[in-house]
């Protein structure tokens, strides 16, 4: 709207100058003083075709940035010029409207793969006592003495599916982050003991032995979560070794750090 109000009062203003000049040069209205205003119209008129002509073609080379932009971000190779012309607001609104909406898309997308994992990673920690029970099931057909222990053992894997139900809820507040660590001390080996224990099933199905191997320190952090995650490393060396193989906890502690190492004697 500015540039054409500034163009009108030019062309009025050249319009006014060239009547003041031909009148100043010819006073009398004769034929010269009509051809003269005649071609002064004529020749006002070409140009202002020519600049409304010109300002045409820049307004379609800007939409074409614009739509090459639009191309370019949709592509995921966003090339932005950033100039003050007629469309630099429109521009830079477009661009931070379509950056946002991709960084949305990709983090909807990792957000599902992670899900995906979690869900995956529970099926997999649901499974084991599972496979536990059905196991023990068979012993009992079998072994009839022994019916009381396998009855214990049975009772500990289905309040560890219990805990695992708790743990699937625990995962969906996770990918709300809506989960707190709970920070408590507890012996590191304590915690393996109890990751023997759930595993002996499995140890005794393939006559695996386990060991220990440094000294014993105290950890501050979430028991719970600490041990699902070193379940999953034994039960993964379980399963990487032959029959009669060895699996060993490695502990090492000093002024820096504190680790478990889980190494089994698999291929």
């Amino acid at each position: 709207m500015r540039d054409k109000l500034e163009s009108s009062i030019l062309l009025a203003l050249v319009w006014w100058l060239g009547m003041l000049l031909i009148f100043y040069l010819s006073p009398r209205l004769d034929i010269v003083s009509i051809f003269a205003t005649l071609g002064l119209a004529l020749i006002i008129g070409l140009f202002f075709y020519l600049y409304m002509k010109g300002e045409e073609n820049r307004t379609f080379a800007a939409i074409e940035e614009l739509t090459e932009l639009l191309q370019s971000i949709e592509c995921g190779k966003e090339r932005i010029v950033m100039e003050d012309d007629r469309f630099g607001v429109l521009r830079d609104e477009i661009y931070k409207s379509l950056v946002a909406k991709r960084q949305k898309q990709e983090e909807a997308v990792l957000a599902r793969q992670q899900l995906k994992r979690n869900m995956e990673d529970v099926t997999h920690q649901i499974k084991t006592p599972l496979t536990g029970v059905l196991l023990l099931l068979e012993y009992m057909e079998t072994d009839h003495e022994n019916s009381n222990e396998y009855l214990k053992r049975i009772q500990r894997e289905v309040r560890r599916l219990n805990e695992l139900s708790d743990l699937l809820l625990k995962l969906s507040s996770l990918d709300a982050r809506a989960v707190n660590f709970q920070k408590e001390p507890f012996s590191i080996q304590g915690l393996l003991l109890d990751v023997e224990l759930d595993l002996d099933y499995m140890l005794e199905k393939k006559g695996l032995t386990v060991t220990i191997s440094g000294d014993d320190f105290t950890l501050l952090g979430d028991r719970v979560w600490l041990m699902q995650a070193l379940i999953n490393l034994t039960k993964n060396a379980i399963e990487a070794v032959n029959q009669q193989g060895k699996i060993e906890y490695v502990l090492t502690h000093n002024a820096i750090y504190r680790s478990v190492t889980v190494k089994d004697n698999g291929p």
